[in-house]
């Protein structure tokens, strides 16, 4: 059975270079590494279609507007009468696809957790980052007992939380598809989740990927040094614990 460490962040946060760094770090101490992309998961795979469609990813390359889609709301129908009865449907909808689709994807991974070689399990991205992307699309709020539910549900030694400010993570970005606005709120609601899931007391780590510092990831196996002070732009610095 391996030990799960999520890396989660907005796009540009440095998820992917961490990971590579963590995983040769990791085997130079021994530890075998597991590394998964949480997207590549069979439920997501299998509800691909209807995950994008919340998401609001097949309306953005359709129409191939970098704007964000949850800030396109639908004009209102002649006579300015407001559509409360879809809005009604609309949520009740979205909540109940966000309850089943979380439900599914922790089953998943928590089967996925229990049948790997002893070790870690390294996942790049995680059930916040499609949390924050649907309810954005669908301007619906994580409900509490939704966020716990999740927290409880997800296996997870570890919750890493990048971030290295708005700034930094866009000149990162090759491909944008998204606005500036669109990506700062998008880290705020990272910051505001992430705050709501420590005060759940989950095993949240938040690490600033801007910085030149050290920092050690504790695997429950060996604490795994991810760079160094002597290396710079190859290290990160520790989280305030």
């Amino acid at each position: 059975m391996a030990r799960t460490v999520y890396i989660i962040g907005n796009d540009g946060s440095g998820k992917s270079t961490y990971a590579r760094r963590f995983e040769r770090r990791a085997q130079a101490f021994g530890l075998r590494v597991i590394r998964r992309h949480y997207y590549d998961a069979i439920v997501r795979r299998l509800f691909r279609g209807l995950v994008e469609s919340a998401a609001g990813v097949r309306q953005r390359k359709m129409a191939g507007s970098p704007a964000a889609p949850d800030r396109q709301r639908p004009a209102e129908p002649p006579g300015g009468t407001p559509r409360r009865h879809g809005s009604l449907i609309r949520r009740l909808g979205g909540g109940a696809f966000l309850w089943a689709y979380q439900t599914a994807m922790g089953v998943e991974m928590r089967l996925r957790e229990w049948f790997s070689p002893r070790g870690v399990l390294l996942v790049d991205r995680g059930a916040v980052d499609d949390l924050i992307s649907i309810s954005r699309t669908l301007r619906l709020d994580v409900p509490d007992p939704l966020l716990r539910w999740t927290a409880r549900l997800f296996p997870a030694r570890q919750i890493i939380h990048l971030s290295a400010g708005a700034e930094v993570e866009l000149s990162r970005i090759v491909d944008v598809d998204a606005s500036p606005e669109h990506h700062r709120r998008k880290g705020e609601l990272y910051d505001a989740l992430i705050s709501r899931l420590e005060s759940m007391r989950a095993p949240v780590r938040r690490v600033n990927t801007a910085g030149h510092r050290a920092d050690f990831i504790d695997t429950g196996a060996a604490p795994v040094p991810i760079g160094t002070a002597a290396s710079p732009g190859a290290a990160i610095p520790p989280s305030k614990e």
